[in-house]
């Protein structure tokens, strides 16, 4: 059971408290991601206030939920929870917008897990009136939060004198998550800053002597046989080392495909959105997430070929991000790369998929890995994280 506490709400108060210290001042010279970035950190848009965009998507955490305690996001009200672990905003400009390849016979792109959202600004728009995140109740409660802010100048100098107006409401909401999107797309969200991006500047030695002896090998072994690009793809998959090292990308190294796979998480007993009241849970400890079937037209029944299907998360920061899988349920990098490894060997111990239908098996399951492999893997990994290499 789910029990509030003195301390739930104390953590809850010293979030939004350091959201209040990293919150950006109004610009000189407002832009749309000036503007953006101040919504993003806004905590007076939800109810009660005191969650913003980032107290779900922290700069500090890889734009993702900065509780790693939590297998799934915490909600403006301490004692509600969403039933997914909020993905990373950085990089997510570069998702495709969701569609069907017919030639791939998949399913590619769009934001959230399921993918449902198809561009950046409709994303933005759902977690303010969603009651397991924001709980605002309602489009023109947002619009006028933001119209009172200390920002709303800059908003209209942006937008237009009468871009924040109650006589239109659908439209100030639009911009204000065009606002955000812009922030979304900024270099701050999308810095590229990591080791591996420095690495892929130089060609040769110099690139390979870039990482360290583990990394060199944890970058083969995901390039060859532990089968990772094939879904986290990027220029060297496949490659020989030698001829790997002599390719400079001339496009972003996103490390995936932005297709969807189930992969056969086992279902998070430790989620506290299943003990949560029929209101917000009906189905209880029976609750299962269809991923992908769910969000498409019909549903699961229409789309049981794509039950239990979520999007392949980009890398990047994934240092940062933990815990992972859609429902949290691997709480460290160590878990989640053994679980790939070994998810079909008999008597690894893992738990049956919350999902058991559409198993992703050509990639997974039974690799043959040994741990230091592993290990070799999870260090080429961290150096996909950000804040390495400070560009001039």
């Amino acid at each position: 059971m789910v029990f509030v506490t003195r301390r739930l709400i104390v953590v809850a108060a010293l979030g939004a408290l350091a959201l209040a210290c990293l919150a950006p001042a109004a610009s000189a010279t407002p832009t749309a991601e000036s503007v953006g970035k101040l919504i993003f950190f806004d905590t007076d848009l939800s109810t009660p206030t005191g969650q913003a965009c980032a107290s779900c998507h922290d700069p500090e955490a890889g734009f993702a939920d900065p509780d790693p305690a939590l297998p799934v996001s915490r909600g403006a009200v301490v004692t509600l929870f969403g039933d997914r672990n909020a993905p990373s905003a950085a990089y997510a400009s570069f998702i495709p917008t969701r569609g069907y390849d017919a030639t791939l016979g998949a399913f590619v792109g769009g934001q959230f897990w399921d993918g449902r959202a198809p561009t950046l600004e409709e994303q933005a728009k759902a977690p303010f009136l969603n009651r397991l995140e924001m709980n605002m109740p309602s489009r023109r409660a947002v619009v006028k939060r933001v119209a009172a802010s200390d920002y709303a100048d800059d908003f209209r100098a942006v937008f237009g004198r009468r871009s924040l107006s109650l006589t239109d409401v659908r439209r100030a909401y639009d911009r204000i998550a065009k606002a955000i999107a812009a922030y979304e797309r900024s270099e701050e969200l999308n810095s590229f800053t990591a080791k591996h991006d420095y690495a892929m500047t130089l060609v040769g030695p110099p690139r390979m002597m870039t990482f360290t002896a583990d990394e060199r090998m944890g970058m083969m072994l995901f390039n060859g046989a532990a089968k990772c690009s094939v879904c986290h793809v990027n220029p060297m998959s496949g490659l020989p080392p030698n001829e790997a090292s002599t390719i400079v990308p001339t496009e972003p190294i996103l490390y995936s495909d932005y297709h969807y796979a189930n992969v056969g998480i086992p279902k998070n007993w430790e989620s506290p959105f299943l003990t949560l009241s029929t209101l917000w849970n009906p189905a209880g400890l029976d609750y299962i997430d269809h991923g992908l079937a769910d969000a498409l037209p019909g549903g699961v029944e229409a789309n049981p070929q794509y039950d239990g299907m979520f999007k392949t998360p980009s890398l990047r920061n994934v240092g940062h991000t933990a815990p992972y899988g859609h429902n949290g349920y691997f709480d460290t990098l160590k878990e989640i790369v053994h679980f790939y490894n070994t998810r079909d060997v008999p008597g690894a111990g893992w738990p049956e998929p919350e999902v058991p239908h559409n198993l992703e098996t050509a990639t997974m399951g039974d690799l043959g890995l040994t741990p230091t492999q592993e290990n070799q893997i999870i260090a080429f990994l961290i150096t996909l994280d950000d804040g390495w290499w400070a560009r001039p």
